[in-house]
């Protein structure tokens, strides 16, 4: 609630609602298989409210507490919210992502590599 008063006796009151942020980043993730043995995956993370803080991927089926500690997972840097990184081996990929509330939201990918769709 503001208010506002002047020498005059003039007064104003304003109720503002200040809702929270608890919706988790959105994630989404694809990838690209090349002839020279190596895949890019492409993540996109998007947050409407808070922004985001921080992407991360790690090799593995992976919780969103196995990328806790600092220097956990390999930190990806978004540009126009999009971030690329290659792999050289099929298996699977964990994506984490935080918004500045503390909202995390974890996207599992399986990538295979050319060697291993012949």
């Amino acid at each position: 609630t503001l208010y506002v008063g002047d020498y005059a006796g003039n007064e104003s009151i304003k109720v503002y609602k200040v809702r929270d942020d608890t919706t988790p980043p959105s994630v989404f993730v694809s990838y690209i298989v090349s002839e020279d043995n190596i895949t890019t995956v492409t993540v996109r993370a998007k947050d409407s409210q808070s922004g985001i803080k921080l992407v991360k991927y790690m090799e593995g089926k992976r919780k969103a507490d196995d990328f806790m500690p600092a220097g956990a997972g390999t930190e990806l840097r978004l540009k126009n919210n999009k971030a690329t990184f290659k792999v050289k081996k099929s298996g699977y990929y964990t994506i984490y992502a935080i918004d500045y509330r503390g909202n995390q939201t974890v996207k599992i990918i399986r990538v295979k590599t050319v060697s291993d769709r012949r």
